[in-house]
């Protein structure tokens, strides 16, 4: 569904983008927090999950798959970093 494409990381620019910029695109966030420098970081976790992940006894990769981003804004709201997890089971 369209709620759970992630989008590439390439669209936002570094010290430019706004964090409703991000949001925006990646949708509401899961998760806030607040680092030590009193930086805001919004985590996002996007989960696909295949036909293969019902089948009985099925043992592949692939059949489960979650990306987590992650983007730092400073205390302006400006995009100043982006992680990315990929998991497959």
């Amino acid at each position: 569904s369209e709620s759970e494409r992630v989008l590439p990381e390439s669209e936002f620019v570094m010290g430019k983008t706004k964090k409703e910029e991000v949001i925006a695109k990646w949708g509401k966030p899961n998760g806030v927090s607040i680092n030590e420098k009193g930086e805001e970081i919004l985590t996002f976790n996007r989960s696909h999950i295949t036909g293969k992940a019902f089948i009985p006894f099925y043992y592949g990769r692939d059949s489960y798959r979650r990306v987590i981003k992650t983007a730092k804004f400073n205390k302006k709201g400006v995009l100043i970093g982006i992680t990315r997890t990929n998991e497959h089971y």
